[in-house]
């Protein structure tokens, strides 16, 4: 009975984490203000601090929900979603995989989530003061940039936030009822502008509507305290931007340049100045050569024809290039033209590396074309994907530039890209759809990204994934959609997507059906168009990963997809 009570007695002290008590409790500093009056105080456990969920992170503008039926805690703040499950090391930010150092716990009836682990996943600044044993979390960055304070006393109202019009400027307007008196900017998580209007409200709440060609991935608006508004926007990769108040101080202009690369001020890539506005001395072009009404007019001539010219849609480089299969520079000349148009920066007749002529239209965004013979001329006209095919898919190959799960030295990455490449293949071959894929080698693509990506140029959108779990035993194919609130406004809705594809699936491979359910993963909340994720099997079983790997059994996968969009598309189009 005595060796029990040891056995015992070592069980229930070294299989817990350690939490301090003490009289000294831990201070909790959000924004420069002390909270106080929290129905369970901060505990410390493995030298971490824990806090509530709700009580802390709904005061800097989250949401916090609880699913006590898989025990996990949602914490929800601007564009960023928190998975955690209680005892648990693995989070899900934003429908990626994160290793947490302790787990959230049940503690006195509340949900205990880590306070640094949790900041930071929200890009806010985390610190810890020994003397003082206070936990300090600031949403707001303390030494983003200011702009002078203005003339003006009390409230002001944040009206608007405008969208650039479609002439090729990147330029929003926020507008405000009265004299602006204070503003702050700065970068946070490394791709956000934050804007913060003190002394000032809003009813804005939420994403602002932004059309298909505007430089951002998101606009959103909300009252982030009692007396500030904040306005954030989601740059895509490699952006910059620039902040102006207006003389009368009623108005901030920010300017987005999408690509810093290809700032206007840049004109490695051409001897024409592209911000020259005045007719340019193009030196070696056919001068025949205009861009006219959204098109590039080329002179027919006996020397060439533009009907056996190969096109090759470089999308993610924004660029399309036509390659005729002869050197037609003594016709055609060489050269850069630069253009003022909302759709391209410029186009470019070269000679390629076999010899032959390229006209390379570099687009201000993925771009499509389609040629006209008007007896005079060919008509190289430039439009939206959209307004060229009626039938556009985007496959998402999962992962990227991080393996996802490995397995024997598989990367479920790759598996997602070997999928996607014949998804792929089966579309072109069949030509009743147009394919585009967010990636085609091994890069990192943010979430956001992916579904921007998606939102600007696509009807349907399918995230392939590969599924792994600590059960070895669990295996199957699953789908997920999230339910949005367009669904009444759409013909096809995300669940219908993800319950076609799921039917597919489950006849052409024979898996376990895991069957079709919601989820709030990133790239599909993110998504404005129909969207579904695919975990195609269970790289962790090892019977099934045996099946992932084998190529004929990739085929059959891609086939199902491609028959579950061929069903998707009459549905859209009914």
């Amino acid at each position: 009975m005595k060796r029990f009570t040891y056995i015992l007695i070592f069980v229930l002290v070294f299989s817990f984490p350690t939490i301090v008590h003490g009289a000294t409790h831990t201070r909790l500093v959000i924004n420069h203000e002390e909270i106080v009056g929290l129905d369970v105080p901060p505990i410390i456990i493995n030298n971490r601090v824990m806090v509530p969920a709700r009580g802390v992170f709904e005061r800097v503008g989250g949401r916090v929900e609880w699913n006590q039926n898989h025990r996990q805690v949602t914490v929800y703040h601007g564009s960023d979603v928190l998975i955690m499950t209680i005892n648990e090391t693995v989070a899900w930010r934003n429908g990626e995989p994160v290793m947490m150092d302790d787990p959230p716990i049940i503690h006195n009836n509340r949900t205990m989530i880590p306070l640094r682990f949790t900041s930071e996943a929200f890009g806010f600044f985390v610190d810890w003061d020994s003397a003082g044993r206070a936990a300090i979390i600031n949403s707001i960055n303390p030494n983003g940039p200011e702009l002078e304070p203005g003339p003006g006393q009390g409230l002001i109202n944040i009206i608007s936030v405008s969208a650039p019009p479609r002439d090729g400027s990147q330029v929003f307007t926020i507008t405000a009822s009265s004299a602006i008196p204070a503003l702050e900017s700065f970068s946070l998580y490394g791709n956000r502008l934050v804007l913060d209007f003190p002394n000032s409200r809003t009813n804005l709440n939420g994403s602002i509507s932004i059309p298909y060609y505007s430089p951002v991935i998101d606009v959103r608006a909300s009252q982030f305290s009692a007396d500030v508004s904040r306005i954030v926007f989601e740059l895509p990769n490699g952006a910059d931007y620039n902040i102006v108040i207006s003389d009368d101080r009623l108005r901030v202009l920010v300017t987005i340049y999408a690509d810093a690369n290809n700032n206007v001020n840049d004109n490695t890539s051409s001897d024409v100045n592209v911000n020259n506005n005045t007719s340019p001395e193009i030196v070696g072009i056919n001068p025949n050569i205009r861009y006219v009404s959204g098109a590039i007019r080329i002179p027919k001539n006996a020397g060439f024809t533009m009907n056996n010219a190969t096109h090759n849609n470089v999308y993610r480089n924004n660029q399309y290039i036509i390659s005729l299969p002869i050197d037609a520079s003594s016709i055609l000349g060489t050269g850069t033209v630069p253009v003022t148009s909302p759709m391209i920066y410029s186009f470019t007749i070269a000679r390629n590396t076999q010899g032959n002529t390229d006209i390379t239209i570099r687009g201000r965004r993925i771009i499509a074309v389609d040629i006209d013979d008007t007896g005079a001329y060919y008509l190289i006209r430039i439009m939206h994907p959209r307004e060229r095919y009626s039938r556009i898919v985007v496959i998402d190959p999962g992962h990227g530039g991080q393996p996802g799960a490995v397995y024997n030295g598989v990367h479920a990455a790759n598996l997602n890209l070997a999928i996607a490449s014949k998804l792929v293949q089966l579309i072109e071959e069949c030509g009743s759809m147009r394919a585009f894929t967010t990636r085609s080698t091994d890069i990192t693509v943010r979430l956001a990204d992916r579904a921007r990506f998606a939102n600007d140029i696509g009807c349907i959108m399918v995230t392939i994934h590969h599924n792994a779990w600590h059960n070895t035993d669990t295996r199957g194919v699953e789908t997920f959609y999230f339910p949005s609130e367009r669904d009444a406004l759409r013909s096809l809705t995300g669940q219908e997507l993800a319950a076609t594809l799921q039917r597919q699936l489950v006849a052409h491979t024979g898996r376990i059906d895991r069957e079709h359910r919601s989820n709030s993963f990133a790239v599909l909340r993110y998504s404005n168009i129909p969207a579904a994720l695919i975990e195609v099997g269970f790289m962790s079983n090892p019977q099934e990963f045996a099946t992932l790997i084998a190529e004929e059994y990739q085929w059959r996968v891609a086939q199902a997809i491609y028959e579950g969009l061929m069903e998707a598309f009459l549905i859209l189009e009914n």
